[in-house]
């Protein structure tokens, strides 16, 4: 945005400025020389008839001074009407004016407002003249105190507290935090300030830049890109961040939800497998231990032998059934082998059942790390329950909405009653999202909030089933992903900001100030358009210290619009004489003085006067310091004067009062 400094109203149509004479030409060196001399002989002269009227009391005092002053006053007009600096008064001219500066400068003293830095010791006895001619406050600190007016203790305070990159005029239209309004109104010293900064160009226009270039950098840090297009990317840059570091984490959750709905229907039919088998070799034990007892009931008491050719005798009878070298009989054969099958079950028998063993005690163990399986049934059971809720009676969408979720969770249920965990968290964002579509066609904010609704009935009944499935941390990573996005989208609001910034100052504002919820809620989702608590405390604060510098220019600038007739009537007051035909009726009833008003009156004033206000005008401290040239008694004359309803005769009994008649 372009520094304007060109602030001040624009001459008004109609004013008659014809009336205001020339400014006049620079001054020669004795010329100069009279108005470096003048100050001092009228300061002698009226110290020197005060100390010399004291004798005679407080009112010798007041008359001698005055004497004093008004004599002093007339030897200086008759030197300048002798060097050709002013015109010879005629007539009575020559008996008024002088009777007048006498009048002049004893009503100042009786008021206690002239030369009070000079005349502070008088009455005093022994008082020397070099502690009577102190020099008083310069005229621009006059002016400046003139231009605050009742509020120039309060403006005093605030300008102390100024910080040093804030001109005078910005130091003064501070923003009251509470109120959002300014918090002084002082339109004469912003009209003051604002003609001072326009004499100075070079030095505002650098600084408001660097103000301008400051705000702009603040904007980008906070858009993270200086123009919409990066902001964007960076938005995009954000978001892949942002799923890079928690969709690992979103699988484990919901892979381990799926390991007891897979692994326990396969461990409890190897258990029962392995069971049975270890079941079947042991009843071959036993089957085969009565085989064996059979066999060996039918054995002959000795066996034959025809080892090395020789026959040995057996006991009869028995039943010899030849073998091929008859080294055993039939029987003999058949105990053997079903010793050897019973010794076979059993080692069998011994692992099926470590086996079976194994498969219970691994199907165990999931329940021992809160692994279940994710069963379907108790999910639409709870969604069930949310229709037969009486407070969404007469609800359809969101019945429809419920009713759509449980239908597509029995689709993804297996033969065994289990879902699918990554077919859980799908039907969470995905079937919400449907029926949002299909209910409200192409009106993308009902959409949002339908979904909003339902998502928050449903949302915790899904949560529940996945976390008691083993998904332990599936809430916990919703709830850092949530904030994720709120960081996200906290982006996107501030490069909105930005964007408001660059094409209107007062939108920007609008929306800081929360006067543009659809603008907030557009980014945040539906119900979240309160921008004071979608954004972070740091965040705010910058954009409203922004907000707050937009507000203070604006300010400042309708206060010294406001303020330039006044200033006008100042300027003119101090400049210590008086200018012949200087606002005709027709200029006095127009509203605003115009530029050239003003530029004439200033031409008028000393340049060490002007100097001074510009450059008190540069920073807040240094317009205190310009004001602080004013005694504590002569801030608070200004205060009386100015204050609505004063008196000359109450501000001269009120002077009296103060000093107690002296």
């Amino acid at each position: 945005m372009a520094v304007d400094i060109s602030d001040l109203p624009a001459p008004p149509k109609g004013a008659d400025i014809s009336d205001l004479p020339a400014p006049p030409k620079e001054p020669g060196f004795g010329q100069k020389a009279m108005e470096f001399v003048e100050p001092t002989v009228e300061a002698l002269g009226t110290a020197g008839g005060a100390v010399l009227g004291s004798a005679l009391g407080p009112a010798g005092t007041v008359g001698g001074a005055g004497l004093g002053y008004g004599m002093s006053k007339e030897a200086m007009k008759i030197a300048r009407e002798q060097l050709g600096y002013q015109k010879p008064r005629t007539g009575i001219q020559q008996v008024i004016e002088p009777v007048k500066e006498v009048l002049t400068g004893a009503t100042y003293e009786a008021g206690g407002q002239a030369l009070p830095s000079i005349l502070g010791g008088i009455g005093k006895v022994g008082t020397s003249i070099g502690d009577l001619i102190k020099p008083g406050p310069s005229r621009a600190a006059k002016i400046a105190g003139e231009a605050l007016g009742p509020n120039l203790q309060q403006a005093r305070q605030v300008l102390k507290q100024a910080g040093d990159d804030l001109t005078a005029s910005q130091a003064l239209s501070v923003i009251d935090p509470k109120t959002g309004q300014a918090a002084l109104t002082v339109p004469v010293a912003q009209a003051l300030l604002k003609r001072a900064e326009s004499r100075d160009a070079n030095f505002f226009v650098k600084l408001f830049g660097e103000q301008e270039a400051k705000r702009y950098k603040t904007l980008e840090n906070l858009a993270k890109g200086a123009d919409a297009t990066t902001a964007r990317q960076a938005q995009g840059e954000l978001k892949k961040q942002l799923d890079e570091r928690l969709i690992p984490t979103l699988k484990t959750e919901l892979e381990a939800a799926n390991i007891a709905g897979k692994k326990l229907p396969k461990l409890r039919a190897e258990e029962a497998r392995m069971g049975g088998a270890a079941e079947q070799k042991v009843e071959d034990v036993r089957r085969f231990q009565a085989a064996k007892g059979r066999a060996e009931g039918r054995q002959p008491l000795y066996a034959p032998s025809y080892m090395g050719g020789t026959r040995q005798p057996m006991q009869a009878p028995y039943r010899e059934l030849p073998t091929q070298f008859q080294a055993y009989t039939y029987p003999a054969e058949l105990a053997k082998r079903a010793e050897d099958v019973i010794n076979q079950s059993a080692d069998a028998s011994l692992r099926f059942g470590e086996a079976r063993n194994f498969a219970k005690a691994a199907a165990d163990s999931l329940a021992a790390y809160n692994l279940k399986p994710l069963t379907a049934s108790s999910v639409v059971n709870s969604i069930r329950g949310k229709l037969s809720d009486p407070s969404i009676a007469g609800n359809a969408d969101l019945e429809k909405g419920l009713t759509r979720i449980a239908k597509d969770i029995k689709k993804w249920t297996d033969s065994n009653g289990v879902i699918d965990a990554f077919a859980l968290d799908a039907i969470r964002k995905n079937s919400i999202n449907s029926v949002a579509r299909e209910l409200f066609k192409d009106d993308v904010r009902a959409q949002k909030q339908f979904a909003g609704q339902v998502l928050e009935s449903v949302k915790p009944v899904l949560i529940d089933a996945i976390e008691g499935a083993g998904g332990t941390g599936y809430r916990q990573y919703l709830e850092d992903y949530a904030r994720g996005m709120q960081a996200l989208n906290q982006t996107k609001l501030t490069a909105r900001a930005q964007e408001l910034y660059k094409q209107s100052p007062q939108q920007f504002v609008s929306l800081v100030e929360g006067n543009s919820p659809d603008e907030v809620e557009r980014i945040f989702g539906p119900g979240n358009y309160n921008i004071a608590k979608e954004l972070s405390a740091n965040i705010q604060k910058q954009l409203g210290d922004i907000a707050g510098q937009v507000k203070s220019a604006d300010i400042a600038k309708q206060q010294a619009a406001a303020g330039t007739s006044t200033l006008a009537d100042i300027l003119k007051t101090n400049l210590g004489f008086q200018l012949p035909g200087f606002v005709s009726p027709k200029t006095a009833m127009v509203k605003k003085i115009s530029d050239d008003v003003l530029d004439r009156l200033e031409n008028y004033t000393s340049k060490e006067t002007m100097r001074k206000l510009t450059e008190a005008a540069r920073s807040g401290k240094s317009l205190d310091k310009l004001l602080s040239e004013l005694p504590e008694a002569e801030q608070q004359q200004i205060l009386r004067v100015l204050t609505p309803g004063a008196t000359a005769g109450g501000v001269i009994a009120g002077t009296q009062a103060n000093t107690g008649g002296k």
